[in-house]
């Protein structure tokens, strides 16, 4: 392997702790979608687990059943735009349904009558849900409704509008169901305060390591990505690198090849913008990033070879430095993490 991937699960365990305390009296779940966002849904939800977290959002059937095999007596909800010829087999591994349309609302109703769902009301994301004005077309007297939920379209802006608007709606909605547990807050939402939080709140994106919040807080590195290195030049100025010549050196350089490329997650957003560390130096990327190989510009760190390890995210370079440089979000860099990385978990 010449590319390596490190998980800190003690940090992991730590930003979730943090997360439960200041959703204050609301139980906090976890977001663990896409494999644990790239992570590895086993080991994160154990520590998770161990941590307190009682209840887990996923988003599909076989996420679900993977889930339930490993933590069996674990509360999972599907986040998933379920066709109601669909809803069988979700009824049948017991994970609750997340019900985003009146016509799937209607037939768990009929099929399976006081079973437990939850209910995604759109309070202004318009991407799924039953909108408040469809509710009433509904009949609710065989639903049990276990959570009603619905989704922040803004939180990571705290001054945008939306967000109020969303909770007011959310609010009037609850009002139709009393007594049954309500949850608004993702990651950001968490930090718009206490009015958010209902009685549960459900991060994903900070758990993993990813600034959240209305002041970009800094929750604690999860993710350490390294790769080695493979090769060292010495390359005249003037010198095109890599495919179809995108950078031309414009010194004498050291460029240095890394075993790391778009197939195992660096994507080619990286060309001309990224940086790694080597050896506690910051050095850049050089033309395009590859399949299998980037290529980066060692001038300043003469002591590199080939053999030695450089650090493209943790080790002074965080998920938010990638994301401003590549322009493409956090929870793209963590989810496209391939498997090819040797894995590596730490306590």
């Amino acid at each position: 392997m010449t590319a390596r991937l490190t998980i800190d699960l003690s940090a992991l365990a730590q930003n979730y702790d943090w997360l439960a305390e200041l959703s204050g009296s609301a139980a906090c779940a976890a977001a663990v979608k896409a494999n644990a966002y790239g992570l590895g849904l086993e080991p994160v939800v154990a520590r998770l687990w161990q941590g307190g977290c009682r209840a887990f959002f996923v988003a599909s059937v076989l996420e679900a059943a993977e889930l339930q095999k490993l933590l069996p007596i674990a509360k999972v909800y599907v986040l998933s735009n379920f066709l109601p010829e669909n809803l069988a087999e979700l009824n049948n591994n017991g994970a609750i349904p997340v019900l985003t349309s009146p016509d799937t609302a209607a037939a768990w109703a009929l099929q399976f009558p006081y079973k437990p769902c939850a209910l995604m009301i759109d309070t202004g994301i318009n991407r799924s849900g039953i909108a408040p004005d469809q509710l009433a077309h509904i009949n609710l007297g065989t639903l049990k409704v276990d959570l009603l939920i619905s989704h922040l379209a803004s939180a990571d802006e705290p001054l945008n509008p939306q967000n109020q608007q969303q909770l007011a709606l959310f609010r009037r909605v609850q009002g139709q169901f009393p007594g049954v547990a309500a949850s608004l807050a993702n990651s950001a939402g968490i930090f718009l305060g206490a009015d958010y939080h209902f009685d549960m709140t459900r991060p994903g994106l900070a758990l993993y390591g990813a600034e959240a919040g209305p002041l970009g807080v800094a929750v604690k590195p999860v993710v350490h990505v390294e790769a080695q290195v493979l090769q060292c030049r010495a390359m005249p100025a003037g010198t095109r690198i890599g495919y179809n010549g995108t950078y031309t050196t414009k010194r004498p350089s050291r460029i240095a090849t890394l075993g790391i490329g778009y197939a195992d997650g660096y994507g080619r957003d990286f060309s001309n913008v990224g940086t790694v560390m080597v050896h506690g130096v910051r050095c850049p990327v050089v033309g395009r990033v590859s399949m299998d190989m980037t290529i980066i510009d060692v001038t300043d760190a003469p002591d590199c070879a080939a053999g030695d390890w450089a650090t493209l995210i943790g080790g002074g370079i965080s998920l938010a430095e990638a994301t401003a440089a590549s322009g493409i979000s956090p929870y793209e860099i963590l989810t496209r993490l391939g498997g090819r990385f040797e894995r590596r978990y730490t306590n």
